[in-house]
């Protein structure tokens, strides 16, 4: 199997890092995006195995998942509460990319 190598981002400069980073989020969007489509596919054809040249493929049975309405259970058992029976979760902040045109000197996003 061929893997993508590790580029080292640190050595690159800002505008070469920036426009990296930004090519390989596109590729990953679209590649996501047909394997999605394939797993809907694999899905439709109603089996539970699907064995290929290479690899085998699982299909799973759908899940049912449940999230809860803070506000309302806030207003049902109270701020103290919600607060003793929660985890808290720390996300990095987002890094999101958009193309530019150049104008001579001036660069529209």
């Amino acid at each position: 199997m061929t893997m993508i190598p590790a580029l080292d981002f640190i050595s690159m400069n800002d505008a070469d890092l920036i426009d990296e980073a930004a090519k390989i989020h596109a590729l990953i969007a679209t590649l996501d995006a047909k394997l999605t489509k394939a797993k809907e596919v694999i899905r439709s054809r109603g089996m539970k195995e699907i064995f290929g040249t290479s690899y085998k493929a699982t299909v799973g049975d759908t899940l049912v998942s449940w999230s809860l309405d803070k506000a309302k259970v806030t207003k049902a058992m109270g701020e103290d509460w919600v607060i003793q029976h929660s985890k808290q979760t720390v996300k990095a902040g987002s890094v999101s990319f958009k193309p530019y045109a150049t104008l001579g000197d001036v660069k529209v996003a």
